[in-house]
């Protein structure tokens, strides 16, 4: 009986064929880790706005549109929900998003200002008066960390839950900073 050893070209003859597989593998992978990333922060969004909902329970008097004290909003926002035991430091950052620095997750981002901060508290009035339940309240800008949410020509992903409760997830150009950007033109939940 003769004893066969692998030559070398079938060595390399498999590690290609595994080469080639992983590549192809590979964005396919790399797509279903992006979206589940998505997924995870729509799901903490969804619980920011019943922290949001449960805290404006609480306060007397609120009313549906107005300056964010009066609509009963936190008034530091997610430290105001951490810190009332609303929600935990995890629920208010998109742990698997861009991290703007080291050691620093994203944290999510709101829209409303304090009325002593004048002009913010007044485009604040603004925008809720004329956009309704259809108001951005909280947005999450960590997804993408090649760009800067200050481009108005890059594309960005965005993901942003609104005072009616929906969650939408974009992706477009423009200023994502600006409320104008969450305009609900019909996202993706």
């Amino acid at each position: 009986m003769r004893n066969r050893a692998m030559t070398m070209v079938e060595v390399l003859s498999v590690t290609a064929i595994l080469a080639l597989l992983s590549a192809l593998m590979y964005p396919i992978i790399r797509g279903q880790i992006g979206r589940a990333k998505v997924a995870q922060c729509v799901s903490k969004l969804r619980q920011v706005h019943t922290a949001i909902m449960l805290y404006r329970e609480n306060q007397s008097e609120t009313v549906p549109y107005g300056y964010s004290d009066e609509m009963g909003l936190p008034p530091q926002a997610m430290y105001t929900l951490v810190q009332g035991g609303y929600l935990t430091r995890e629920d208010v950052t998109c742990s698997l998003g861009y991290y703007p620095g080291p050691g620093k997750p994203g944290v999510f981002h709101v829209f409303w200002s304090p009325r002593e901060l004048g002009s913010a508290a007044q485009q604040w009035l603004r925008y809720v008066q004329s956009r309704k339940e259809k108001a951005v309240l909280v947005t999450d800008m960590n997804h993408d960390p090649a760009s800067s949410i200050m481009s108005s020509y890059e594309e960005h992903l965005g993901i942003g839950v609104y005072l009616d409760g929906h969650v939408s997830v974009y992706r477009k150009t423009g200023l994502m900073y600006h409320p104008s950007w969450w305009d609900d033109l019909g996202g993706d939940e």
